[in-house]
This record gives structure tokens, sequence and C-alpha cells, in this order.
């Protein structure tokens, strides 16, 4: 019997690996799940057309949203917390780290924004495997989602990997900021900035599963249909292998090698009571905190320091050149719009990531909370500014971003990891090139940012952290080898962001998946 630990994107592609191998596969997770009352409401909706929705049910799964000028401060899923609950491991400095840690089925698949791009050849330099090694394993797990994309200008730098993308419709506004790209290509191609739709893991059109997207505009907050790939559901397709099972309710504390193979402890996430399993191999796909909780664990490796990557994350304004009339009419979908790749060599010498939002209601609700009582007298400005409004969020590669120290204490008879920020003012620096940069380019660009509103995140800010055990072809300690086997282990497996060397700005979780079901595909091999 193999072991998985984790319902994530990683932990998904590992296991589709080694079922494709004709392995016995038994999944263990905490399993955190969404509550029966919002689950009997969504259900509900799933079953009806749009028209026919309740709006008083709507409203109870968007749940209330906080939105100030850093964005959506906490993003729920259908009004709930419950992917951020459970057993607090992690403790953060007061101010400098933001990381959200997820013990849910589907882990933070639950909220991501369902962004996919491959990494470009030059942003894994530092990886002991060519890149090349990569492309099978793009392949296989896009067969596992719903691929929305468009055979475009990003193509080339970074290629589809599946015959079978699907359409969805730009809003008005993403479509006229597409259209003035293109008609400045040369140009922008010239000075180093690629553009193309969005890439989106979400079902776009209809089919036997069930309808396409309907543009209902409730992306951020939670599909009525969960049209957004969430892992969860590869889990329970599983379900259907005989080969394959899933224990929930498992909280997994330490791994031990033993002649005969691994033994996972842990506890019942209900009772409480300690739990042991017996199995040949384990691979460990727990997301980068719960993994480095798990191995430092297992070594007894208290007080050791290790270091995370980030992703640095930075948000700005940007206003068109053009005005867009009924934004808040229109039929849309509000996951990223517009993806656009900073590739100058001046500015890094790996790609800034940008993806372009245009208009959502949470735009509106930010207005108003900021005018009050004027907000029906300014109407008519909110709609000239909302027709011209998109917001960029960016992510800069690991190499130009800062670390998050971590170690391992005891405290209370339990464990916890304590962070702290190790800053590189580079990120700083490489965020105020890129922001030139398209204030010089304007023209061509459609629009400028607003950069007196630039928020910079805190380190780990959209969760593209990971790093902590990279990969090397001779590792050492609080190092894994290229099967993600950490130093002194044959028969456990890193398998989630945790063993990538470096980490790409252009999205993280199709990377990942890629790795994880490469690393499952090498145990034929062992």
């Amino acid at each position: 019997m193999i072991y998985v630990v984790g319902s994530g994107p990683s932990g998904v592609s590992v296991t589709k690996a080694l079922l494709a191998l004709g392995q016995e596969v038994r999944m263990l997770d905490y399993g955190l799940t969404l509550e029966e009352d919002r689950l009997k409401v969504l259900n509900e909706l799933k079953e009806l057309p749009r028209e026919n929705w309740d709006p008083g049910k709507i409203d109870f799964l968007k749940g209330p949203v906080k939105v100030s000028n850093r964005g959506v401060d906490f993003k729920n899923a259908y009004g709930s917390d419950f992917p951020y609950r459970g057993e607090h491991f992690v403790e953060l400095p007061p101010r400098g780290i933001e990381v959200k840690p997820s013990l849910a089925a589907g882990g933070l698949s639950n909220v991501w924004g369902a962004a996919i791009l491959p990494a470009r050849k030059t942003d894994l330099a530092d990886w002991p495997i060519p890149s090349e090694a990569l492309i099978p394993h793009y392949q296989a797990v896009l067969s596992l989602l719903d691929v929305s994309a468009s055979e475009d200008e990003l193509a080339n730098p970074f290629p589809l990997y599946t015959d079978k993308p699907q359409y969805l419709k730009l809003s008005n506004q993403g479509h006229k900021l597409l259209e003035t790209l293109g008609l400045n290509r040369d140009e922008l191609s010239k000075a180093g900035i690629g553009f193309g739709q969005a890439r989106l893991a979400l079902r776009a059109e209809d089919s036997p599963e069930g309808p396409g997207c309907v543009y209902c505009g409730l992306c951020l907050t939670g599909c009525p249909y969960e049209l957004i790939y969430n892992s969860w559901h590869t889990v329970k397709k599983f379900k259907a292998n005989p080969k394959f099972q899933y224990r929930p309710d498992v909280n997994v504390k330490t791994v031990e090698e033993t002649p005969e193979g691994v033994v996972i402890k842990g506890s019942d996430g209900k009772t409480g009571e300690d739990v042991t399993f017996n199995g040949d191999r384990v691979y460990l796909a727990a997301g980068p905190f719960s993994t480095a909780q798990i191995l430092l664990q297992s070594q007894s490796a208290f007080e050791k320091e290790i270091y995370f990557k980030t992703s640095q994350y930075f948000m700005v304004p940007f206003i068109s050149n053009f005005a867009i009339k009924d934004v808040r009419r229109e039929s849309l979908y509000t996951l990223a719009q517009i993806f656009v790749e900073i590739m100058d060599e001046a500015i890094s010498h790996q790609t800034v990531h940008l993806q372009f939002y245009s208009y959502n209601e949470m735009y509106l609700s930010y207005f108003k909370s900021k005018i009050g009582f004027l907000a029906g007298l300014a109407d008519p400005l909110i709609d000239r500014v909302l027709g011209r409004l998109f917001i960029v969020q960016s992510f800069l590669h690991s190499n130009d971003s800062s670390l998050i120290a971590v170690k391992l204490k005891r405290q209370l008879g339990n464990s916890i990891l304590t962070l702290s920020p190790a800053v590189k003012p580079r990120a700083r620096e490489v965020v105020k090139k890129v922001l030139g940069k398209i204030k010089r380019h304007s023209g061509l660009m459609g629009g400028f940012p607003l950069t007196p509103f630039l928020h910079f995140g805190a380190l780990g800010d959209g969760n593209h952290t990971g790093g902590s055990f990279p990969m090397k072809r001779s590792p050492s300690q609080f190092e894994t080898d290229i099967a993600g086997r950490p130093f002194g282990f044959k028969r456990v497996h890193l398998v989630d962001s945790s063993v990538l060397p470096t980490i790409p700005g252009t999205t993280i979780t199709l990377t990942i998946m890629a790795n994880a079901h490469r690393i499952g595909s090498m145990e034929k091999d062992l």
C-alpha cells in the first residue's frame, strides 16, 4: 500500500500517476468540508438554471465580503472559512507575513483564482531537472482539468499542452483591452511584453458533466455550478477506482522508515486518539507548511531554521484609455481576463507575471464603503470609473522575492512553526521597474497604473510559497533529491511546493501538479 498525505492539487496529481502504474493508493487527509447548511443550498442551486436562482440563497452563499485597498481581506468559499480552519500550528509575527495553511478537502484549491500557466525554461534554470522533463506531466495533469485558453501570442513562450481548450467569453472591458494590446503586438514584443487571454482551470462550455459558464459574476465568492477546478472533485472521481481509498479525519504528525516500509503516525481529527498506518511508501502532499511540520517533527529538528521561498505579490489599479458603459449590468465572469508577461532582462532575468481583472461587484462595494451616504449622488461618476478600472495582480519569481525563515518549536506539549521575514530589498526595486515600464508603454498597453494605490503584499500573500526542501542532484540536510526524497530517506517523498528549487512568477499550481505527477511516475523505477 502506498500512502498520499493531502488532497490538494499535488496530492491528486501524484495519485493519478500512481494509479496509472497500477499501485494501490490510500489518501490520508484532515479533510474539512463545507458546512451542511451551505452545501445543501449549493446543491439546490446547481440543479437550477441561473434565471431560477433565489437571490436570498445567492446572498447566503456569498456571505460577508470585506474589501479594502489591498483587495479582498479574506476570501471565503461559499460564505465559509472552512478552507482555513483546523489546528493552528503556524505562529505569524505581528506584521510582514501573510500565509494561510489549509486542512480542507481540496486544500487551497477551494479558494484559488484558477490561473494556470506553465513555467518558461529560463524560470526553471536553477532546477536539477531540464524544463523539458515536465512537458509530459503538464499534459497529464491538464487532462484532470477543464481548461479555458486561447491559441494566442502567449502560446509560443507558454505552450498550451492541451488539444482541447475551451472558449470563455471575455468581458467587454477584457475584450477591448486584449484588442488594444493586439493592435500593438509588434511594438510590445520588442519591448519584452507578452500578452494573451487568461488561462483558467474551469469548465467554460457545456459538457456531459453539466453546464458551462453562465457568466453570473460569482467566481470570487464561489461558483454555484462548481465549474472552477477543485482537486476535491478529482478525489471524488478517484473513489470509483477499487485501488483507491480515502481516509479523512487524519492529522499526520510523523513519518518513519523501517526495513519493511514506512510508519505514519498521527491522530484522529475528531476524537484525538492516536492512529498509525503502515505502508510501502508515503508521498507528502499536505502543503508546504504542513509538510514542513511533519518532516521536521519526524527528525526532531526543533529550533533548526529553514527558509521558504516566496513569489512576491503586488496589486495595483489600472485605468484604461477607453471606457465601457454599463459594466455593472453585464453578464461576465470575474476571474482574470488577461495575462501580461514582462520578459525584460533590464528588469529581471525571470518572467514577471501580471493578471488583469475587469469589473466585479466588490469594486462597487469598495467605492460605496469610502463615500457612504454620498454613493447615490456619485453613481454616474462611479459608473465612469468602473468602466475604466482594472485591478492588476502580479507575482515575481522567487529569485526576486524575499524569504520566510521557519523554525519548529515545542509549545504546551505540541509543536508549532514560527515564521519570521527575511526581506530582500530587490523585490521593491523590481516592482518599481515593472510599473515604470507599464507607464512608459501606456499608449501601447491601453492604460496606466495608479501607482499611489500600489499594494505591496506581505510575504506569502497569495500563497505562492515553497522551496523549503528544494530538489538537488546531491542533496544534503533539509534538501531533497529529484524524486522528492529528503536527505536520509528512501521511502518518503515530498511532492508539493516544498521541493520547488525556485518558484516561477507565472502562477504556481500547474507546475506543482506537473512536478508531483513526475515524481509519482518515478515509482516504477525506485
